[in-house]
């Protein structure tokens, strides 16, 4: 396809993804119009953009005329804390942000507005990549339409109870952070990843009514065992637990009746019990790399 320039961007246009960004050329063959000048907005009805994706946080003001905006996107800019009108955006449910150096999400607690005041009512997806993010507002469990939550590589130490309160919840990554435990109930959850984080246990809360659970990555933590009430989902296909201090593997796994991989490669774990209880399990993959094997003879005799 062609490219044009602002200059030939009509009203006519019914382009629904617009990226501000400076010294940028419109590509047709994305569907996306890039622009670095606040003029071109003459050009066509902003309120027919559902979709936006920021790269220079000088032109971030200009959003306050997409009202019916659905998604947004922040990548790689420099400001530390999310505008104020944000959360005036009724229709956004969706915010992405990658490489920028936001610090601070307390502005989205009612009790401590500094920069807004609340997330949007209808907001579904929020991921934040690359942050500097340290702890998240007990009020983020007040967005009881949130469906993914992901905040990875960045410096989270806690999960904030209220999390619990969010029923909609499907998604919840916070993979690389510095998390040291968990003590949550999220009976809807379908997919967690909590890798790569500093996790030696899962509080007397955590996980007794995770009965949708299908997925689960807690790789490279600090576990001596795998929390066993995980294993009670009868939903789930794909456990992650390896790279931990793991001695011995729940006798729940060898209960499943439905395909499962478990992976608990990297731990500690004495391999001649487990031998004996995989006979005539072909339901369950195990991966084992990395830890105590005994020798042949020993396995002979098993």
């Amino acid at each position: 396809m062609n490219k044009r320039t602002s200059s030939e961007i009509t009203s006519e246009d019914s382009y629904i993804q617009l990226n501000i960004t400076k010294k940028r050329k419109f590509n047709r063959s994305t569907c996306e119009s890039t622009i670095g000048d606040i003029c071109i907005l003459q050009k066509f009805d902003p309120k027919n953009i559902s979709k936006v994706t920021v790269r220079n946080e000088e032109e971030f003001p200009n959003l306050k005329k997409f009202v019916n905006l659905c998604e947004l996107r922040i990548k790689n800019c420099k400001f530390t804390e999310i505008p104020e009108y944000v959360g005036y955006l009724t229709h956004l449910s969706k915010i992405k942000i990658k490489n920028t150096p936001i610090k601070d999400l307390s502005t989205l607690d009612n009790t401590h507005i500094t920069n807004i005041p609340k997330l949007p009512y209808k907001l579904t997806v929020l991921k934040i990549n690359k942050s500097f993010l340290t702890s998240l507002p007990e009020s983020i469990g007040c967005t009881s339409n949130l469906r993914v939550l992901q905040i990875s590589n960045s410096k989270l130490s806690s999960i904030p109870e209220k999390i619990s309160k969010m029923y909609e919840l499907k998604i919840l990554d916070l993979h690389n952070n510095q998390i040291t435990s968990v003590d949550l109930e999220l009976p809807h959850l379908e997919h967690l990843n909590l890798s790569m984080n500093e996790i030696k246990e899962f509080g007397d809360k955590a996980v007794p009514e995770w009965n949708s659970l299908k997925t689960v990555d807690l790789s490279f933590n600090g576990l001596s065992k795998i929390p066993h009430n995980i294993l009670e989902s009868c939903c789930l296909t794909y456990l992650n637990i390896s790279n931990n201090n793991i001695k011995e593997l729940d006798e729940k796994i060898y209960d499943f009746e439905t395909h499962i991989t478990i992976d608990v490669s990297y731990n500690n774990i004495n391999l001649e019990r487990v031998n004996k209880n995989l006979t005539n399990k072909p339901f369950i993959c195990l991966s084992l790399e990395g830890n105590n094997f005994i020798n042949q003879t020993e396995a002979t005799s098993v």
